[in-house]
């Protein structure tokens, strides 16, 4: 019997040992510095940038491309005059046109300058309210001459 306690003595004892050493290093993890956390001085986050790299698709999206067919004749449907318009040719060097609705603004640039010959600083546009598109173009020439050809003085 005495045997048998002496071994389970050493047991315990090697028991034992392992126990402190295993709580003698947690206790050594413990006492290391902890990083401080970041201080946030926002409400919001802002994530990160990351790298963005640009799609290769193996296929393209349409099977044919939109190509757009007005021609510079649809563009235009007629100039606009009146005495405010007048006094616009006279002053801004601007001549206004009622054009289409798909017409975009260098569709516009563009058509005004193939059928009259003189180069066009801006152009603007604006959408009444009864759905008809007006362009005001501002020519570099002079308006006055532009409008002659035209018809308008």
């Amino acid at each position: 019997m005495a045997k048998a306690n002496a071994n389970l003595s050493k047991k315990q004892a090697q028991l034992r040992k392992k126990r402190e050493k295993h709580v003698a290093n947690k206790l050594k993890q413990n006492l290391r510095p902890r990083t401080a956390h970041k201080k946030w001085y926002t409400t919001s986050f802002k994530r990160a940038a990351t790298k963005q790299t640009p799609s290769q698709p193996l296929y393209s999206k349409k099977s044919v491309d939109k190509v757009h067919t007005m021609s510079k004749y649809d563009i235009f449907q007629h100039p606009i005059s009146s005495n405010q318009i007048m006094r616009m040719i006279e002053e801004n060097n601007t001549i206004v046109f009622a054009v289409s609705r798909a017409a975009t603004k260098r569709e516009i640039k563009a058509a005004f300058k193939a059928m009259y010959d003189s180069d066009v600083a801006t152009v603007r546009t604006l959408i009444r309210p009864d759905g008809q598109k007006t362009a005001y173009i501002k020519v570099t020439d002079s308006a006055v001459e532009v409008a002659n050809k035209i018809g308008l003085v």
